[in-house]
């Protein structure tokens, strides 16, 4: 919250805080449901890759277990401490390395 000299009120902002996503399926549903994009990084062709990508919504499948949907046909799947990225279309799936950004 931002104030001026009187302390009133002038602005508010969200906050931003990265979290490892091993953490994810501990918070509440409607904790994991505010965040926004996850940088996700991995290696394609022996290359290491770095991305950001939109989440479209969260799903809880078990209790150590939670998704992330994508707006790329993609979904991050973090389960009992590990997440992967799932291609939708490809059934492909590979280990990661993501942070949550709300």
């Amino acid at each position: 919250m931002l104030t001026d000299g009187n302390g009133d009120v002038a602005g508010t902002a969200e906050a931003m805080v990265d979290l490892p996503l091993y953490a994810a399926p501990a918070l509440a549903l409607a904790e994991l449901s505010k965040v926004k994009r996850l940088m996700i990084s991995y290696e394609r062709a022996g290359a290491p890759t770095v991305e950001m990508a939109a989440v479209t919504s969260v799903r809880r499948l078990t209790t150590t277990a939670v998704a992330f949907d994508l707006t790329c046909a993609r979904s991050v799947v973090v389960a009992d401490g590990l997440a992967s990225l799932r291609d939708s279309g490809t059934r492909r799936m590979v280990k990661v390395a993501v942070l949550a950004r709300p």
